[in-house]
């Protein structure tokens, strides 16, 4: 038995919801399924159900033509950004794209749903738009057989017997609709159908979502069949009858052949269908269309297909446009439309960070004038992800585009804009432990005082034994100063170097957490990647930890801890200090919770913090003896700021 699998093919299911976006707002407003229902955007629809298209109403069709072929059909304008919102609201009244911006956000939540079951019932699965999806069951489909054969009474099948398949209730099947079948290539599909059945059932009573299958040995095929008996039903083609199918299908109908290359193929073959193709060789295909691209059309005409389910990619930038008609002419114009940009990609960059633990570096804002074929575009930074706020965006495209030109006729009007985030990279396990550190707060018995839970000690860290003395006064300002952070400032183009060692960093606590537990059979091995390939174990502070104080300490490096002793943690960066000072207001909350537990320091006096910032620019001071000029030279971090940044003026072509 187990050498008969071997020789078999792998089993791929392609999943497609039906007609999607009308299904999202079907179960968001409580309309049967059996109303007609378009979802409009402006005057033209992007989505019609199956009983509107039943009635004859299509998707080129714009609304006052739908209407007059179903009157009873409901008509729901996609969700908009208006002036004003800080999400994507469903506005009934006075929708027009002057004043308003399509978010589809709702649907791209009620994919990640509906993607998250498959995941969890396949772990081998690939995304291949926002409502389709791509299942390798081969490994699945396999132990099922084997656990059903070796708890069977009967005696082991011989590698040469070939077992019998029954179909009923399996689906449809592509040509012979025969009830019984032989062979393990069937089994398998028999098998598949069954767990198909299953996802599909799940998403249902779940989200109630329908969704259509198809169930083949490779990804074409698979993908072929989805689409054959919609809405709500899944269609099996199994090995004897792909080349009868194949014969018969339209180049168009075949992924990758519907545009521009099958357009091509016909033309210069004069071919239509997949069996026409048969009569050419793949010597002769490779002379004409090359050697990768002739294997290619020589076996997907048969139906073969070798490429493999991977895993779906996070994407790498999100971006959000406008295109402006009329065309802008003034400033207040632009932030207008900016700000709700902004909002747009505030509440996708906090949804993508909760599930991908990841935040975007770099800016990217673009503008297109009417004259220009091209749009022009500069870059700046992103602040870091807990200075971040819904209109951060704004403000750093605003300053982009003032700082650009002295707002001359010449760079008015505006015909379309769009804002880009990208660079993404994973954040720390500290940066994400700090910030849940202040979900959870309970007031307690005693009025004025915040009881907050008590954090994990960061590792390597010593905590001086919970004494009884009040702590400083000073203290309970800690929670304030944290979210008063200053934003971290632009980098320059040249830094300065330093002598000392290179400090050890103090990480905050860190975090873990685990999904909810799935079925044995499906649980896999996940591998968390950090943002720094090697990061330094913490040295044990003898510092008591207290809140950071205003200004860094005397140091030949720009970021300097202001309570560690000076040059004892020195940063690259201005947000690696800021996760630094994170963890020392986490101990000194934990402290306070545990009663001013060890001799909190003091805040530096303004003294002693004019003197630090007198020395840190290299002069001299009261204190300490007289510093030389220091050499300055380009960190590799300056580097990627300047290559990031490019020196371009909105005036200019790119």
């Amino acid at each position: 038995m187990d050498e008969a699998l071997k020789r078999t093919d792998r089993v791929i299911v392609h999943v497609d919801l039906d007609a999607f976006y009308c299904q999202v707002e079907h179960v968001r407003l409580g309309i049967p399924t059996d109303v007609p229902l378009c979802v409009q955007q402006w005057q033209g629809l992007i989505a019609v159900n199956y009983a509107a298209r039943a009635a004859g109403i299509k998707r080129h069709c714009n609304v006052t033509e739908a209407r007059k072929l179903c009157p009873e059909a409901r008509f729901v304008h996609v969700a908009t950004f208006a002036d004003g919102d800080t999400t994507p609201q469903y506005h009934s009244e006075g929708i027009s794209y002057q004043t308003h911006k399509v978010s589809l956000d709702p649907y791209r939540k009620a994919s990640m749903k509906i993607m998250a079951i498959f995941e969890r019932s396949c772990p081998k699965y690939q995304r291949a738009s926002i409502d389709e999806a791509y299942l390798d069951l081969t490994d699945e489909v396999n132990m099922r057989i084997k656990t059903r054969l070796a708890s069977s009474s009967s005696t082991d099948m011989d590698d040469d017997a070939e077992p019998d398949v029954n179909w009923d209730g399996a689906g449809i099947l592509v040509g012979d609709q025969v009830s019984h079948s032989t062979g393990w290539r069937d089994l398998q599909l028999r098998v598949a159908a069954e767990i198909s059945q299953e996802i599909r059932a799940t998403v249902y009573k779940e989200l109630q979502y329908t969704c259509s299958a198809g169930i083949a040995h490779n990804k074409t095929l698979a993908k072929l069949c989805s689409g054959l008996n919609k809405p709500n039903k899944q269609t099996v083609l199994r090995q004897a009858a792909v080349s009868p199918f194949m014969e018969k299908l339209p180049l168009g109908e075949i992924r990758n052949l519907g545009g521009k290359r099958g357009t091509e193929v016909e033309e210069a073959l004069g071919v239509t269908t997949a069996g026409e193709l048969w009569k050419y060789s793949v010597e002769t295909l490779q002379a004409k269309f090359g050697a990768s691209t002739g294997s290619w059309l020589y076996d997907i005409c048969r139906g073969i297909c070798h490429e493999p389910v991977t895993e779906t990619a996070i994407a790498k930038s999100m971006m959000a446009a406008k295109t402006l008609r009329p065309h802008i002419k003034t400033v207040a114009e632009l932030s207008h439309w900016l700000e709700i940009l902004s909002n747009e990609l505030y509440n996708r960059l906090i949804d993508d960070n909760a599930l991908n633990n990841r935040w975007p570096r770099v800016i990217t804002f673009h503008v297109k004038h009417p004259l220009d074929a091209s749009s022009h575009s500069r870059r700046t930074d992103l602040p870091p992800f807990h200075d971040f706020v819904a209109t951060s965006i704004r403000d750093r495209c605003l300053a982009l585009w003032t700082s650009g030109g002295d707002g001359s006729a010449s760079r008015w009007p505006i015909e379309r804009i769009a804002v880009g985030v990208g660079g993404f990279e994973k954040l720390d396990a500290g940066v994400v432990s700090v910030k849940n550190f202040f979900k959870k707060v309970e007031p307690t018995d005693e009025p004025g005082v915040v009881k907050t839970p008590t954090p994990t000690p960061a590792p390597g860290a010593e905590s001086s034994p919970p004494s009884r003395r009040k702590p400083p006064a000073k203290a309970t300002n800690s929670l304030q100063n944290f979210f008063n952070a200053a934003p971290a400032p632009a980098p320059s183009n040249t830094g300065a170097t330093t002598t000392n060692p290179s400090p050890q960093k103090h990480r905050p606590p860190s975090s873990s957490s685990s999904g909810g537990p799935l079925d044995a059979f499906f649980q896999t091995t996940t591998t968390t990647t950090s943002a720094t390939p090697s990061s330094p174990t913490p040295q044990k502070s003898e510092q008591p930890a207290s809140a950071p104080g205003p200004n860094p300490a005397s140091s030949d490096s720009p970021f300097q801890c202001a309570t560690c002793p000076p040059g004892s943690a020195a940063f690259t960066d201005a947000r690696e200090l800021a996760e630094h000072n994170d963890w020392h207001m986490a101990m000194a909350l934990h402290n306070e919770e545990r009663g001013g537990g060890g001799a909190a320091a003091a805040p530096p006096s303004s003294s002693s913090s004019l003197s630090s910032s007198t020395a840190a620019r290299g002069g001299k001071t009261k204190t300490g003896p007289a510093r030389g000029k220091r050499k300055r030279a380009t960190t590799a971090g300056d580097a990627r700021s300047r290559k990031a940044q490019p020196p371009l003026a909105f005036g200019r072509r790119e």
